[in-house]
């Protein structure tokens, strides 16, 4: 269940010191004793120029993870609030997210991190192009007492402590979760023969806000000894095209999204981090990085389900918007299958009632919206609307993908709890796609994308494997259920490979 306690204190006024020196906060430094053996690993102190004047502290406790949020405020002032929240996890890793709101007149605040050993070792990826999951790990070092860190996640590594330090990121909000970057300010390192300083300036002005976030802990975040653990650091922090916030994860926003930029960042609902690395997360000897972040993403997913029941994209997609009257804060079915089957695979390796609650209204939800909005075909199958309007009044056309990602949800669902209920839409939406299989095929055996509500083919292109490889998880997940595989889904899987064949000895030398 959510624990949330709410007490206020009054801060003692210190006066902060400068940039590159280790700031005294308006208040006592929080002490993080990891080991609880009553001797604190780190500390973390918050401090301005204009001092504080009071702090609402507020906890939010979860199974996986415990918040601890901190507000601070100036005195006579409603803006410039500035907002630390630490959760930790019952192993007692630390995720931290620092956030300047914004001020009617500019302000600095100054956060420092202490970890209580020296020597500590660096590392981050350079990355080699801001759309791709490519790049480079490279280690950093400095003989300066004083450095800027790269503009890039850094991970420190020292015998007893290790930390994911990040840059600080400066965000125009734009609305409808919209965040347009605006800039990058480098975290500094501050080194000493007894600790390791972090030091991050986040400025707030009347339209802009600022960000930092990271992991301090006593276990090894990433086993560098084994590829494959390096490999998946890499591509879940990748902090270039994906961002990770305090309520999730934002992705860069199309340039068809309103509001949007090509520098802006939107709360995408999917969860694909999540769903990508879910099997890692209970493998400790990859590290402990991957089992932080999702025990974050999974409780902020609970945090942001509707009452409804699923998860909207807020922004207005403008050519859902033209096309179908779809406005912003829709429904998106891939996007949602992703999130809940994230959910699923989550809480089958860390079981709590308060995520199996939460999948239990998304599935009271699914089956509404399929009864609401599913398309009858000839025998009493069903084609569902990749996108619905808030309302339920407005939708769109049924992508291929789209249809399997749901339908692939329920199967993998009804394998851990099996329902009668979830068996008759696996059949009607499996029994959609084979009353239509003939009209998804293309004349060079590619596949439609997706079919209008009058069943015209759609003319956007079809995904290169996505689809073939939904299709292949459908007849896998058929088969542990114990049902018969799909002949209409092998014939568009065959279609579908030979077209992909013929694309491989055309470019072929």
């Amino acid at each position: 269940m959510r624990k949330i306690l709410m007490f206020v204190v009054a801060l003692c006024l210190i006066t902060p010191a400068a940039v590159g020196s280790a700031a005294p906060s308006d208040y006592p430094p929080i002490l993080l004793d990891l080991n609880e053996d009553g001797t604190a690993e780190f500390q973390i102190s918050v401090s301005r120029g204009q001092r504080f004047s009071n702090l609402s502290v507020e906890k939010e406790s979860y199974q996986q993870i415990t918040y601890t949020h901190y507000v601070f405020r100036e005195a006579g002032r409603n803006d410039a609030v500035f907002r630390l929240t630490i959760g930790t996890t019952p192993q007692q890793d630390v995720l931290f997210f620092a956030r300047q709101e914004e001020a009617a007149a500019p302000v600095t605040t100054t956060v420092t991190i202490q970890a209580n050993e020296a020597g500590l070792t660096h590392r981050y990826v350079q990355a080699k192009d801001q759309e791709t999951f490519l790049g480079e790990w490279n280690t950093w070092q400095s003989e300066e007492k004083v450095a800027a860190l790269p503009l890039r996640p850094v991970y420190a590594q020292g015998s007893r402590l290790h930390a994911r330090i990040g840059p600080v990121h400066v965000y125009q909000p734009q609305g409808y979760t919209v965040l347009k970057q605006l800039n990058q300010l480098a975290s500094l390192r501050i080194a000493s023969q007894y600790d390791t300083r972090y030091q991050f300036q986040l400025p707030g002005s009347p339209q802009t806000i600022s960000e930092t976030w990271g992991i301090l802990t006593h276990r090894p975040l990433v086993n560098w000894g084994i590829p494959y653990a390096a490999d998946s650091a890499r591509k879940i922090d990748i902090d270039t095209f994906r961002k990770l916030r305090f309520d999730g994860l934002y992705d860069v926003t199309p340039l068809t999204y309103s509001p949007s930029s090509k520098e802006s960042y939107y709360r995408n609902p999917a969860n694909i981090s999540g769903l990508y690395h879910v099997q890692d997360a209970s493998q400790p000897q990859y590290g402990s990085l991957i089992q932080v972040m999702l025990s974050h993403l999974a409780y902020r997913a609970v945090n942001q389900q509707n009452e409804q029941g699923y998860w909207p994209t807020i922004p207005r997609s403008t050519w859902l918007f033209a096309d179908y009257q779809i406005d912003a804060e829709y429904f998106d079915n891939r996007r949602n299958a992703d999130n809940a089957t994230f959910l699923l695979r989550w809480n089958r390796q860390y079981p709590d009632p308060l995520l199996a609650k939460t999948l239990e209204k998304w599935e009271a939800f699914l089956f509404a919206y399929i009864d609401q909005t599913g398309l009858p075909t000839a025998n009493q199958g069903y084609l569902i609307p990749d996108y619905v309007d808030k309302t339920f009044t407005h939708v769109s056309h049924t992508a291929l993908n789209h249809q399997l990602a749901i339908l692939n949800y329920l199967l993998e669902s009804n394998l851990y709890n099996p329902d009668e209920k979830k068996l008759r839409y696996i059949h009607a939406l499996l029994k959609g796609i084979e009353d239509t299989q003939d009209r998804w095929i293309k004349p060079n055996s590619d596949l439609y994308y997706a079919l209008y509500r009058d069943l015209r083919p759609h003319h956007y292109p079809d995904y290169y494997s996505l689809t073939l490889e939904d299709m292949l998880l459908t007849q896998s997940l058929l088969r542990q259920n114990n049902l018969p595989i799909s002949e209409a889904l092998n014939k568009l899987i065959q279609s579908k490979k030979a077209w992909m064949e013929a694309q491989r000895l055309q470019a072929a030398p």
